[in-house]
């Protein structure tokens, strides 16, 4: 019967070594100084990242190009603006602009639409078509969900009478048999 050799620490394969057992004291030393050096490169980057190169960035862009790094402001004539504050603002060169080459995004014309706009009616149609299709459609799922007594005629009646006040007003949200405000 042949036993297995046995090595100890000293006499095993090269590059193996042995590593004291931490006490609780040690860790929690080593914790402390790992986390610490943690917060204190998080400060930095924070200070680095979030305050120096922003306020660089900003100063640099206002030196360099005062005009576009206030917003490209503009005047009712189209003139540049040099304060946001200006009572003769009316807006951004960067909004709004034409874009007809087929390589660029198109703006989608209802977002920027407004009572002012020539597609103003179509938008007012497609509200109010839209304002009697889901009414008609809630009339006829309580008929048939049995939420409603009354026949589907009568409901859809009813459904249409409510909404067509706003069929014919300038605004969809006033009353067409007012004359405006009082």
């Amino acid at each position: 019967m042949t036993t297995a050799p046995t090595t100890t620490p000293a006499s095993s394969s090269a590059g193996a070594t042995t590593h004291p057992a931490h006490t609780l004291g040690a860790s929690l030393v080593l914790f402390i100084r790992q986390t610490w050096a943690g917060l204190r490169v998080l400060l930095g980057f924070t200070i680095l990242l979030g305050i120096a190169y922003p306020l660089a960035v900003t100063g640099v862009g206002q030196l360099v190009l005062p005009w576009q790094a206030n917003g490209s402001l503009v005047t009712a004539t189209g003139a540049h603006a040099t304060a946001p504050g200006d009572a003769d603002v009316v807006g951004s060169a960067l909004i709004g602009q034409k874009s007809d080459g087929a390589e660029w995004f198109h703006p989608i014309e209802a977002l920027v639409a407004s009572n002012h706009s020539p597609r103003y009616d179509l938008l007012r149609a497609h509200v109010v078509v839209n304002s009697v299709l889901w009414g008609l459609l809630a009339a006829t799922e309580d008929v048939v969900m049995g939420r409603s007594d009354e026949p589907l005629e009568v409901a859809l009646q009813r459904a249409l009478e409510a909404i067509r006040p706003h069929a014919g007003s300038a605004d969809p949200t006033q009353d067409a048999s007012s004359d405006g405000p009082a």
